[in-house]
């Protein structure tokens, strides 16, 4: 059921009983049935569709039924101020060939021309010769932006079901990518804040924050884990060099130290 569309039209109600009003339960949230009504004011013509349960929709005549449409009758009339005088028949095969079509735009349930939920019509009898059919249903509204639809809650643009929510600027995108944050957290990003953000560490191959990598001394740039595991530095030109790069010599203090291949062969030639 369409409850947009049904709710932004200019006839139809919905009617709720409870078991218990007092219990907020069972008031608000599981109802014992509902029912739709559809009227125009000072037109005459009642529909009442079908009728739902704990259960799910009803088949057949239901007692409780002729009750809701007693007690809508009734308001009904108190409302407009004339006497409760209705004549009531099945909406299927009624003898006024009354046929009620849903308006523009509306893509829910219409369930009052199955013949199986028992719906009915009641004709008022200051305007059994005046009464007019109208239209039940229109366009719903998108929850999200209020853009018209015929289906659902969401429109296209809104609709979230085959996006990703990108971790870090909280939008909705097609596609995201796997990143570590500033916390170490594996999150996922969409393609704008992964240029603007992150940049991918070209030892390991993960993206990292942009701030958080090191430039080595080749002009590669390196995550902080990448850096702690496997690079040092050189003692010469303190640059981070892979730990198999670099080459352990004796100083002229007598200290063996770390050096880069480019600062062995600096030293050579002054040697």
């Amino acid at each position: 059921m369409d409850v947009p569309g049904y709710a932004r039209d200019d006839v139809t109600f919905i009617v709720f009983t409870a078991s218990d009003p007092s219990n907020p339960e069972t008031l608000n949230n599981r109802k014992t049935t509902r029912q739709l009504f559809m009227y125009k004011p000072y037109n005459g013509l009642l529909l009442q569709s079908r009728l739902y349960n704990t259960h799910g929709g009803t088949c057949g005549a239901q007692a409780e039924s002729k009750l809701y449409r007693d007690l809508i009758q009734r308001e009904l009339s108190e409302l407009e101020g004339v006497p409760n005088l209705w004549k009531t028949e099945k909406y299927c095969g009624n003898k006024h060939g009354i046929h009620i079509a849903c308006g523009n735009g509306f893509g829910g349930y219409a369930d009052w021309p199955h013949p199986d939920f028992d719906a009915k019509i009641s004709i008022h009898n200051d305007h059994a010769n005046d009464f007019k059919t109208f239209t039940v249903g229109t366009y719903g509204l998108c929850i999200s932006c209020g853009y018209e639809i015929s289906n659902g809650l969401f429109c296209d643009d809104c609709d979230h079901d085959d996006c990703e929510l990108c971790q870090e600027c909280e939008n909705y995108t097609s596609e995201t990518w796997e990143v570590f944050n500033h916390r170490g957290e594996i999150i996922r990003v969409c393609e704008s804040c992964l240029d603007e953000h992150y940049r991918l560490c070209e030892h390991c191959h993960e993206y990292y924050p942009r701030d958080t990598l090191t430039v080595t001394g080749d002009g590669s740039r390196v995550c902080s884990q990448c850096i702690d595991e496997d690079y040092a530095v050189c003692d010469e030109c303190d640059e981070y060099f892979l730990r198999g790069e670099l080459s352990e010599v004796v100083n002229a203090d007598g200290d063996t130290i770390l050096i880069c291949q480019a600062c062995c062969d600096q030293k050579a030639v002054f040697a």
